[in-house]
């Protein structure tokens, strides 16, 4: 997808499209990817995987350029060549199960999955019960028409305006926060609308349903090249400290958790990790110096 450029109708409708079709009745998705011909750096316990010989993860698609369907229905992205990679490092085939986002902690702990592999942001409140290994760092952002015809470019300038979000993920807790800070000085609330996947918000902020959007920086960087000039960034923040994202697995499996950090530090010795990061042109993401 690199260095080719689409209106967002038509980037939007061919997400949604794709993503229909390569659904089931449960509305999840499963595809696997060629296992590469390698030697395991480090060996997964048998008993801590879904599925003997594949490393299952439970993705968010579409949610470019993290994790989408190109237009032959095929997984890709920079979460899913990634997670190619690292399972090649394990001698494991890569299955990628597209889940709700709203429920994908759910499914990891019913065993559908090996691993969240989905822009997970790392919080206590998640390190609580899950193993989080770090693998890039994030920032949030206000995505807007083009030119800011509502002159939102801070949080007290979404007070009385409808904003959007995806529903499970952090930035709706943000906006929470900001519509309380809106009351607390005495002005309207936000009207914060969500919405199941990413290109949903989308058009609703293309249809003028909400006035603002707000994604991750990677998400929202990649929508602003691929729209054509139809919108804009107004305002960057952070929700935690690190604003690190992590990779998501069950504490107990603690083989698994020591395998993928050592099959990551692989892709970042052989340089696979920073030439996946320059490919979709999200050199800052990167963690590793």
């Amino acid at each position: 997808m690199r260095g080719k450029t689409f209106a967002l109708a038509a980037l939007v409708a061919s997400l949604v499209l794709v993503m229909s079709a390569c659904s089931n009745d449960e509305g999840t998705k499963e595809t696997t990817s060629p296992q590469p011909s390698v030697s395991a750096v480090a060996q997964v316990p048998t008993d801590e995987l879904v599925r003997p010989g594949r490393l299952v993860a439970c993705m968010d698609m579409p949610y470019p350029p993290l994790q989408f369907f190109d237009e032959q229905g095929d997984p890709t992205g920079i979460d899913v060549e990634l997670l190619t990679a690292v399972a090649g490092k394990l001698g494991l085939e890569p299955v990628f199960q597209n889940s709700v986002y709203d429920t994908i902690i759910a499914a990891l702990k019913t065993g559908k999955c090996d691993v969240i592999w989905a822009d997970q942001l790392i919080t206590p409140e998640r390190e609580a019960e899950l193993t989080m290994i770090p693998y890039w760092k994030s920032a949030e952002v206000f995505i807007v028409l083009k030119g800011n015809p509502e002159g939102i470019s801070s949080p007290t300038d979404l007070c009385g305006r409808s904003a959007g979000g995806q529903s499970g993920a952090l930035e709706i807790d943000a906006l929470q926060g900001f519509s309380d800070d809106c009351t607390s000085a005495g002005n309207q609330p936000i009207d914060i609308q969500q919405f199941p996947k990413s290109p949903d918000a989308m058009q609703a902020l293309q249809a003028g349903h909400v006035d603002v959007y707000v994604a991750s920086l990677v998400t929202g960087s990649y929508l602003v090249q691929q729209s054509e000039g139809q919108f804009e960034i107004s305002y960057n923040f952070g929700l935690t400290g690190s604003n690190l994202v992590g990779i998501s697995v069950m504490p107990e499996h603690t083989g698994l958790s020591d395998a993928l950090n050592t099959a990551l530090q692989s892709t970042v010795d052989d340089g696979t990790y920073a030439s996946i990061m320059a490919k979709y042109n999200f050199d800052t993401g990167s963690i590793f110096g």
